[in-house]
């Protein structure tokens, strides 16, 4: 039995009554599992719900493939992480929008990638509270998930590698502060150009992860409006060391931090 937070903490939780259940496949059986979730009122009256979760042992195939969005149902070919998320013909699009509002691609044991998403930020929203900082739309590259460097309550928020809890994330770019951003880790800006948004524009962003021979790891990404043509070399680029605390390996998740964002079909190209 685990005790989890509800109502907003202004990051992973946004309206009253919200809250989110971080559940570690190790404590998943092979096949069908039962989830209880039981809310107590202040009257001490319960209501419970069952849901349940079937696990398949195994990393996800990691082959080229399209995310193709047109069935209407996000949960099926991602993982929605935070927020609500409707899809359809358009995309999929951030039904919610709030802090950090993140959707899942893939498998943590994917490795080396190239990654395209056409996306449209439909507008901003205000910010509600003090850690959410400036708006800012784009993918997380080698996604593992929250750690604890934040706490352990439920759900988990830390995302900040300290070199003992495991690193949630690698590099990922981002359009922030009109700015083509492209980070390290938490809040370390390796590289960036200036790049003022158009609200409605769908723009097409790629961005790219390889580890090389000597251990170090290299993010590239470019950008450019949907329909013209593609730029030849990636635009921003940073190597980082063996030093780094990279993970190795993570999926792929598509960013919506205080936005109305749009996604379209996501396209990944495994690297050999």
């Amino acid at each position: 039995e685990v005790a989890i937070s509800h109502d907003p903490n202004f990051r992973r939780l946004l309206n009253p009554g919200d809250f989110n259940v971080d559940i570690a496949v190790s404590d998943l059986q092979s096949g069908s599992n039962t989830v209880v979730l039981t809310a107590t009122s202040n009257a001490a009256a319960t209501t419970t719900q069952s849901v349940t979760i079937n696990y398949t042992p195994g990393a996800v195939g990691f082959a080229a493939q399209t995310i193709d969005w047109t069935g209407g149902t996000p949960d099926v070919v991602a993982q929605p992480i935070d927020g609500r998320w409707t899809a359809g013909a358009g995309g999929v699009r951030t039904a919610d929008p709030g802090y950090d509002r993140l959707l899942g691609i893939g498998d943590v044991s994917w490795t080396d990638y190239e990654v395209t998403v056409p996306v449209t930020v439909n507008s901003f929203v205000a910010q509600p509270g003090p850690n959410s900082g400036d708006p800012a739309v784009g993918m997380l590259l080698r996604w593992n998930g929250h750690n604890t460097t934040l706490g352990t309550t439920q759900p988990l928020q830390g995302f900040v590698p300290d070199g003992v809890n495991p690193t949630p994330l690698g590099g990922y770019p981002l359009f922030r502060n009109n700015n083509f951003e492209l980070r390290d880790h938490y809040a370390l800006v390796q590289t960036q150009m200036y790049l003022p948004i158009s609200l409605g524009v769908t723009y097409m962003m790629k961005a790219r992860v390889q580890t090389l021979g000597d251990g170090s790891t290299v993010y590239s990404t470019k950008t450019w409006v949907a329909g013209q043509a593609e730029p030849a070399a990636y635009q921003l680029t940073f190597t980082a060391g063996t030093s780094d605390n990279q993970p190795p390996a993570g999926a792929i998740v598509l960013l919506a931090h205080e936005a109305d964002v749009t996604f379209g079909n996501v396209t990944i190209s495994p690297l050999s």
